[in-house]
């Protein structure tokens, strides 16, 4: 069991508290995974995909635009091995697969800053 004790007044833009899993021998294409939805099918997630989200007519890049639910499970496939690495989990978690061959699930954050992507206070 892990426990940290994370400090607001040494983290004064916040902190992500992840956990990852690395495939070694999979070597599927950058960016590309699929996650559940809502348990009943499985979507391919692209992070190279055209958004739409701008801030101050410039495209932003940033972590958390990578992010995506998560109710039972996320995927990384090599196509040309036909292997999969897949990870479930038992709640709902943020996820992601945004570095090749690295399957990532948010286990806390804490933010004091807004993403700008909507709602406009810390997340």
């Amino acid at each position: 069991m892990f426990f940290a004790k994370l400090e607001l007044e040494r983290h004064p833009l916040g902190k992500d508290v992840t956990i990852n899993w690395r495939a070694r021998g999979i070597h599927p294409k950058p960016g590309v995974f699929y996650t559940d939805a809502n348990s009943f099918k499985i979507i391919k997630r692209d992070i190279d995909a055209p958004r739409n989200y701008t801030r101050g007519g410039e495209r932003t890049k940033q972590v958390a635009m990578y992010y995506y639910p998560i109710n039972a499970g996320i995927f990384i496939e090599d196509k040309d091995s036909h292997e999969q690495m897949i990870v479930m989990n038992d709640r709902p978690q943020g996820g992601s697969a945004y570095k090749e061959g690295r399957i990532e699930l948010m286990l806390h954050r804490l933010g004091t800053t807004t993403d700008q992507l909507g709602v406009n206070e810390g997340v």
